[in-house]
Formats: C-alpha cells, sequence, structure tokens
C-alpha cells in the first residue's frame, strides 16, 4: 500500500502513545515512512469527548427539559428529560434542527396561548439579555413554565417545568376543605 501511497495507520503503542504512519513512494523508487507522534492529539480528543459525555449525563440528569440553542438559533443538545417531554431526539436526526421548527413544534402540541410571541421573541432576538418565564399548557391539560435565558456566546437555553403556581389553587382548596372536615369532627 505504500508503494502507490495509500498507506495510513495509527499505531497505538502498549506505552500509551499513538503514532500515526504514513507510507509513500520515494521518487528513487524506495518506500518512505513517516512517524508522526499524536500521543497529544489523541489525548485532548478522548478529554474532550469525556468532558463533553459528562456535560451531558450532568443535563440528563436535572428533571427540568431543556434544550440549548446556538447563537445561529440551531438546537445543539438537549436532555432526556426534554425528549420525554417532546417526543422526539434531535441528536438522531441527520439535519439540523432551527428554532423555528422546534417553535412550531411546540406550540402545535399546546393549548392556544398568547405567550407564545413572548417565547418566540426570547429565543429568536439576539439583543434579548433578560430571561424570560412563561406559563404554557399542553394539549393534555398539563400546566409548564416554559424558561428561556441567555447563555454565553449569544446562546439560549429554553427549559420547561412543571408549574407549580398552577397546582396551588388546588392544594389550597384541598387544605381548606380538610380543615373545614377536621373542625366539622372535632365540634360532634
Amino acid at each position: 500500500a505504500a508503494e502507490d501511497g495509500s498507506y495510513l495507520e495509527d499505531w497505538l503503542l502498549p506505552t500509551g502513545q499513538t503514532f500515526r504512519v504514513n507510507g509513500q513512494p520515494h521518487p528513487n523508487g524506495g518506500i518512505a515512512f513517516l512517524f508522526e507522534d499524536i500521543s497529544a492529539e489523541i489525548s485532548l480528543t478522548r478529554s474532550f469527548r469525556e468532558e463533553l459525555e459528562l456535560g451531558q449525563a450532568v443535563l440528563d440528569s436535572v428533571d427540568e427539559a431543556i434544550a440549548v440553542f446556538s447563537a445561529t438559533r440551531t438546537m445543539i443538545m438537549a436532555n432526556a428529560a426534554y425528549h420525554k417531554l417532546w417526543g422526539d431526539d434531535p441528536s438522531a436526526q441527520l439535519e439540523e434542527v432551527s428554532a423555528d421548527t422546534v417553535l412550531t413544534r411546540w406550540i402545535a402540541e399546546c393549548r392556544k396561548n398568547d405567550g407564545w410571541d413572548d417565547i418566540r421573541s426570547a429565543l429568536l432576538d439576539q439583543n434579548r439579555s433578560e430571561p424570560e418565564r412563561i406559563a404554557v399548557r399542553l394539549k393534555s391539560g398539563r400546566s409548564l413554565v416554559c424558561r428561556v435565558a441567555p447563555l454565553a456566546g449569544n446562546a439560549r437555553l429554553v427549559g420547561f417545568s412543571p408549574n407549580r403556581a398552577a397546582k396551588a389553587p388546588k392544594l389550597v382548596t384541598k387544605l381548606a376543605e380538610a380543615e373545614a372536615t377536621s373542625r366539622g369532627s372535632l365540634s360532634a
């Protein structure tokens, strides 16, 4: 293979070093081999991959459904809670997923709500630097809080979490009913 210039291999040595070996024909009829120590490059790549995997694992451990968009408003990552809530996995798709595409999907899955204009603006407006929180309701009736937060490099984080405020009135009513029932049983 070196005679026709197609020999290129990475050799992993028992010492932990990695050499890239390139075989080329030599002009005087011989074969030349170039040995390049790429150990530092391989180590850096492995370290970077481990950091990415750790970051994804940390993101997946969060209960809030999170999607992160680049400065060009392309989804660059999402956690397991996001995949569970919206039923899709952007990392499994071959083409890039734009914020407009995802917004259309979110709006279709929710009840009509005027807050989507604010969410769209907070996500797409490059000059927006303040976080935004808007209550939305899925067609199933589940109430969520959508949080859009600016990140470094003009990226955006969009998070969806249960709307605890929507449950609070029901809880207050149940507590009042329980209190009235206990007062009634005490007077009897």
